[in-house]
């Protein structure tokens, strides 16, 4: 390997916990068969989650890139802050098992969510491995910098395209309903698509330390996706990994991480006034209809 894994391998691993949760559940899967409810306690359970990690966990560690950073201080040292399990355990399993038997109940009503849940606590640092590293990927690529200066000026040219082919619909009623009502669906799912997406930008400051600090940003969004928090410490050791050429300071960690903070309290606002409002069209489209 090179002085350290190219784009490509990063994107590699990406793709690991896919395969993890395939392999997990495949696993699980050949272990309980036949077995009835009696058979399928949480000890007994606890235990196929366990071997089905572990087969897991084996079948995957053959990536460069995983390999790469496991030896690097810096990412170590982040795993550390975080506290994330980076083998599996019994004492893991047990936390998993309990946990999924408290959200869903019985493992045989609710077979391939149960399965999933399991596998998604077993395989947390999968999880975090291929999180990060696409991360990384978009770093060295540049993406993460075309994303944050271009992404916002062509989403809304897209936008704009969707809302004109909704009107051109509405008013072709010379293609049949049939065509119109599919085109219509389509179209609606595609403006869906186009709103849930954002490209926000780090800094207005477009200089050296743009692409570390879009970066760093882009990390702090996923720890708040997978761990509920910016977890400053760990994007600060991230940081330090020898592909990235400029540091940044942990005050700019913490500024990146209020700005990203506000902007993730503003989506759950702007999500919750669009519920209910959607609730009460349907209240007062249900009063009018009775």
């Amino acid at each position: 390997m090179s002085e350290y894994p190219t784009a490509e391998q990063f994107s590699a691993l990406f793709n690991s916990y896919n395969r993890y949760e395939e392999v997990f559940i495949e696993k699980w899967r050949a272990s309980t068969q036949g077995l009835y409810d009696d058979q399928l306690s949480l000890k007994k359970l606890s235990a196929i989650a366990e071997e089905s990690s572990r087969v897991a966990f084996k079948t995957i560690n053959e990536y460069n890139a995983q390999i790469w950073l496991s030896s690097q201080p810096s990412f170590t040292l982040a795993v550390g802050a975080l506290g994330l399990p980076t083998s599996s355990t019994p004492q893991a399993a047990e936390r998993a098992v309990a946990s999924a038997a408290r959200l869903l109940g019985s493992y045989k009503n609710h077979d391939y969510r149960f399965t999933c849940q399991v596998a998604g606590m077993m395989g947390i640092y999968q999880k975090y491995l291929a999180g990060v590293a696409e991360c990384f990927a978009n770093y060295l690529t540049g993406r993460s910098v075309r994303a944050a200066t271009q992404g916002e000026r062509v989403l809304e040219k897209m936008r704009t395209l969707t809302s004109e082919l909704q009107q051109l619909i509405s008013g072709a009623d010379f293609f049949s309903e049939r065509a119109r009502e599919s085109l219509r669906i389509n179209i609606e799912r595609a403006a869906t698509d186009l709103d849930r997406l954002n490209y926000p930008s780090a800094s207005k400051r477009q200089d050296a330390r743009l692409r570390e600090r879009l970066m760093a940003s882009e990390i702090i969004r996923f720890h708040h996706d997978i761990l509920g928090g910016p977890m400053n410490r760990a994007v600060f050791q991230l940081m330090g990994l020898p592909f990235v050429k400029g540091q940044i300071e942990m005050r700019t960690i913490e500024r990146l991480a209020n700005a990203e903070g506000a902007r993730i309290e503003a989506r759950t606002k702007a999500k919750r006034e669009a519920t209910i409002e959607a609730m009460a069209k349907e209240r007062k489209r249900i009063s009018s209809a009775s």
